[in-house]
């Protein structure tokens, strides 16, 4: 088999697996309800629709209808998905550095609240 053909078949089973990934990611996982979810559901998405892109130009070849729309709209999604992801990312990076500034800040064993709190009810 030579490397041109290796790469054409990788590139659709790559396509197929991707493809595959994004309908049982979307049935059977709550990917909606994260930030993370739903920027994993975006990316893979995106990687599936730019691999269907390249393996349309393979069995096909370069020039097909509304290749080049199809092109900017694909593209364009892949921007936006890597923004999510990396906004997503630093978002919660941040998080975690304040939380753990906060932490150094208060000194184990003190007390951060009204004395009263501590009483034992009735």
């Amino acid at each position: 088999m030579k490397m041109h053909t290796l790469g054409d078949l990788l590139a659709t089973i790559s396509f197929i697996n991707l493809g595959l990934f994004v309908v049982f990611y979307a049935a059977f996982s709550p990917w909606w309800r994260s930030p993370s979810g739903r920027s994993v559901m975006a990316l893979v998405a995106v990687l599936a629709a730019t691999f269907g892109l390249v393996v349309t130009g393979l069995w096909f070849g370069v020039q097909w209808p509304a290749r080049e729309l199809i092109r900017v709209v694909i593209f364009g999604a892949v921007a936006l998905a890597s923004g999510h992801l990396l906004a997503v990312n630093v978002r919660q990076k941040i998080a975690v550095w304040r939380t753990n500034w906060q932490e150094k800040k208060t000194p184990e064993g003190s007390e951060t609240c009204d004395s009263s709190s501590n009483q034992s009810p009735g």
